[in-house]
């Protein structure tokens, strides 16, 4: 909502949300430079002109105009004859116009990106079943000693070395007899 103050019959200060603008009726401006640059109207003109009883319409340049866009399309254009019968210089005939040459790089090509831990190939999160599954296949690849495996015990997935450790296998390691 935009509340305007008329300075005197052809300046408003215009007021919205964000800013506040001079709007200048006569020479077609406002200090917010949007309809300066643009040659359409901003908001600010468009407020100032409604309490001023103007059309909108006669805010923006001409060249937005129906009747300019005619004028530009008035012309015919007309359509290209057949290839075969172009009168092409000597010049233009023997150039050779080659393909830019593209750098092939041997191997293999890499991944776009590394998938991080707790992502799937499909780039969506795994779930905590997701998570525990992997939990298993790290700990059947790289087994630990027994001892260390207890009732309450928590395993800790590193995703940068892939290793196990145990929050509290320091604590109960001595403690601990083998199950």
């Amino acid at each position: 909502m935009c509340q305007i103050h008329p300075t005197d019959f052809n300046r408003f200060k215009v007021e919205d949300q964000w800013n506040e603008a001079i709007v200048d009726m006569e020479h077609s401006s406002c200090s917010c430079r949007e309809w300066d640059l643009d040659d359409l109207s901003c908001i600010h003109a468009i407020a100032a002109a409604t309490l001023k009883g103007m059309p909108i319409n006669v805010l923006c340049s001409d060249f937005f105009t129906i009747g300019w866009m005619k004028q530009a399309y008035a012309m015919a254009v007309n359509p290209i004859p057949n290839p075969k019968a172009w009168d092409l210089s000597d010049d233009v005939l023997n150039r050779v116009v080659l393909p830019w040459k593209k750098k092939h790089f041997t191997g293999r090509p890499k991944k776009n990106h590394k998938l991080q831990f707790g992502r799937n190939e499909s780039n969506k999160h795994v779930g905590i079943v997701g998570i525990r599954d992997t939990i298993k296949k790290v700990v059947q690849t790289h087994p630990v000693p027994q001892r260390i495996w207890q009732k309450n015990h928590i395993v800790i997935v590193c995703a940068i070395k892939k290793d196990i450790t145990s929050l509290s296998a320091r604590q109960h390691i001595k403690h601990s007899t083998p199950v």
